[in-house]
């Protein structure tokens, strides 16, 4: 059946699911999705200036990956949190430990629901120290584009050594007060009881070794490759001799087609360079049709 003769819908579906299958041919392949994005890290410049400084090369994470999902948490609980991070491209995860050294204190909050959900999903924590403004998190599931970050919440206090009181706001609408807690310490706070439970402090030593990023070479050559084919249009132009042709008739070989002008730079000289590389391009049975766009 001709295409002319196919209900618009049918042959639309036909083609999406077509590009479809391109596509993920292409993604098994290694192929990158949409270029190569890097994960980003942006440090907080401070409510006075509202603004925000791209530190991603100066803190290792401007790797050349195809980035896709970000996860923090406290891997080895040492009181900063470490990230995973997931690429398109390989390797496909990476962790990063945070081992630096800042002498600043902390506090973890896992939250368990009663009354609310078990998980205690949209609790909201505010952390109140001395001489600061509150901190306050959102418990969420899922932060970040296909990722889940730990339900620990992990509060950086910095130089503040003392904590005045956590305020919770449980997803159920009631709302507690817990005073008595200690910085440095990951704390386990059930929905109802008004109290929170330190968890005993745990070593859990990581014998990593840092791998080795081996960048891969530069080239100044690059492919774009398009998931659904794109149809040409059949085009008619005017050779040398002035009489008139179609793009039809090349039909069965290869055909660059290159469209020129005499105005543009770039399009001569990669005339002169069709023109120095005649024999290579007879070779390979590659057709050129330069058509000037002059007139």
């Amino acid at each position: 059946m001709s295409q002319a003769n196919v209900p618009i819908q049918e042959a639309v579906g036909e083609e999406t699911s077509l590009a479809g299958l391109k596509l993920y041919d292409m993604i098994r392949k290694g192929h990158s999705f949409s270029g190569r994005e890097r994960h980003c890290c942006f440090l907080n410049l401070g409510s006075k200036s509202g603004r925000f400084a791209d530190i991603s090369s100066a803190t290792g994470l401007d790797f050349s990956d195809d980035g896709r999902a970000a996860a923090r948490v406290d891997w080895d609980l040492d009181g900063d949190l470490d990230l995973w991070i997931v690429n398109r491209s390989g390797p496909q995860i990476r962790f990063l430990r945070n081992d630096l050294q800042t002498g600043h204190h902390y506090l973890a909050v896992r939250l368990v629901g009663r009354m609310s959900n078990r998980d205690a999903i949209g609790a909201r924590v505010e952390v109140h120290v001395k001489d600061a403004p509150p901190l306050t998190q959102t418990l969420r599931a899922g932060d970040g584009f296909l990722a889940q970050s730990s339900k620990w919440l992990h509060f950086g206090l910095g130089q503040a050594s003392q904590i005045h009181q956590i305020v919770v706001r449980w997803p159920a609408g009631n709302e507690e007060v817990i005073t008595g807690i200690e910085v440095d310490g990951r704390y386990r706070i059930v929905e109802g009881n008004g109290q929170a439970e330190r968890s005993p402090k745990l070593n859990r030593s990581l014998n990593l070794q840092p791998s080795v990023f081996h960048k891969p070479p530069t080239s100044d050559q690059s492919r774009t490759l398009s998931y659904a084919r794109v149809p040409l249009p059949n085009l008619t132009y005017q050779n040398m001799e002035g009489g008139e042709v179609e793009l039809t008739e090349n039909l069965g070989r290869p055909v660059l087609l290159n469209l020129w002008a005499s105005w543009c730079a770039p399009c001569v000289t990669e005339l002169r360079e069709f023109g120095r590389r005649e024999s290579d391009l007879r070779t390979v049975g590659l057709h050129i049709i330069a058509l000037s766009l002059d007139g």
